[in-house]
């Protein structure tokens, strides 16, 4: 007989080592709720049907490309637990050459849409 699961289980990143997140490129990212809580809505016959806390979350997820002049977004889908998406970072041009990315990694920009994604949820009383 197996042991239960402890609440916290260590997970190994995916993430390169050495490898510059605010690079240009698209990047697919996944984005769990907390211990897989189903709190973005339900799916109904195959449809997912998004509850208010969904519907922020692809609110925010949109809002993403025009907050940042060097992100632009592919498709997304918004799941009950999960959101699933691409990211494009590229890198800005000034007088024809290419320049670093200025608004940040993947990493601060996706915590940046985890963060206003809550401040939202709590605003509604979610």
């Amino acid at each position: 007989m197996s042991k239960p699961r402890p609440p916290y289980t260590y997970r190994r990143s995916i993430r390169l080592r050495n490898y510059d997140y605010r690079q240009e490129g698209a990047y697919f990212v996944t984005i769990c709720t907390y211990r897989h809580a189903k709190l973005f809505g339900t799916i109904i016959d195959g449809q997912m049907l998004a509850n208010d806390l969904g519907e922020t979350v692809r609110q925010q997820w949109e809002y993403m490309s025009k907050a940042r002049s060097n992100v632009l977004l592919d498709n997304f889908v918004v799941m009950p637990n999960h959101l699933h998406g691409v990211i494009v970072i590229e890198v800005a041009q000034k007088n024809g050459s290419s320049t670093t990315v200025k608004s940040g990694s993947l990493g601060a920009i996706v915590g940046q849409f985890k963060a206003a994604v809550t401040r939202r949820a709590k605003a509604q009383g979610a």
